[in-house]
């Protein structure tokens, strides 16, 4: 069974560099179709650092 999480998209380009400059220390995103798991980690008003 295949399921569409179509904020998967949004979740990535929009939302996390507004939590970064929020200040967000964990930001999680789960793809369940792909079973893959995105971690950002290390805050910045840039974005993320990996």
């Amino acid at each position: 069974m295949v399921f569409d999480y179509s904020t998967l998209e949004t979740d990535r380009k929009q939302k996390v560099p507004l939590y970064a400059k929020a200040g967000i220390a964990d930001y999680w995103i789960l793809d369940v179709n792909q079973h893959q798991v995105y971690v950002f980690r290390e805050p910045g008003l840039e974005g993320y650092n990996f």
